[in-house]
């Protein structure tokens, strides 16, 4: 099983989000038995005993940008990060390279405080500089007085990708009064045959 991790140091909690990913994936072995009660350090030597055994194969990189891809067998969670307050601009949190062709299942973006007037939290993907959201309306948006502050979209008109291509993540709108804080977008993909 390959398991990657890329542009991030280890830290606790990406160890904790890599067993879950593990477990989900139907992984046998430590990687499931691993309770929430072990502390971070047991969960960070049982990985490194995993890999020694060739049972993972994992890879850390710290790189200049927030862009983190967890991989497992053909499918993939990429995940951008954008600290702090919150404004529009292109290629927030950095760019993933995609490692062999796909397409893009869903997006979900999620702030930890939603704004306190006005419009909504409206995010882009592209692929290769190209918007995946042909219509515009479908692009995930977070309204100042969102519940939740989460949106998903899974109607995604531009979805495949080449080896190569870099996606990045764009926010077009922020609330007009406070803005929101601490984004995370979410992008699942599913790799095609190369």
């Amino acid at each position: 099983m390959l398991v990657t991790i890329t542009n991030l140091a280890s830290t606790p909690t990406f160890i904790s989000m890599l067993y879950k990913s593990l477990a989900a994936s139907g992984a046998t072995g430590d990687a499931v038995t691993v309770s929430k009660s072990y502390s971070e350090l047991d969960q960070e030597s049982t990985l490194k005993s995993l890999v020694a055994a060739g049972t993972v194969s994992l890879s850390f990189a710290a790189e200049a940008n927030d862009a983190v891809d967890i991989g497992i067998a053909d499918n993939q969670v990429v995940k951008f990060y954008i600290s702090g307050t919150i404004g529009t601009g292109t290629e927030q949190g950095g760019a993933w390279e995609a490692p062999a062709a796909g397409i893009i299942r869903a997006v979900t973006a999620y702030v930890k405080t939603t704004g306190d007037t006005g419009d909504a939290t409206l995010i882009d993907v592209n692929i290769a500089g190209t918007t995946i959201f042909t219509t515009q309306t479908n692009r995930p948006s977070i309204a100042y007085n969102d519940a939740d502050g989460k949106a998903s979209q899974t109607t995604i008109e531009n979805s495949a990708f080449a080896a190569g291509d870099l996606v990045t993540v764009d926010v077009d709108g922020i609330p007009s009064g406070t803005s929101s804080t601490e984004l995370t977008v979410v992008i699942t993909v599913d790799y095609t045959a190369g």
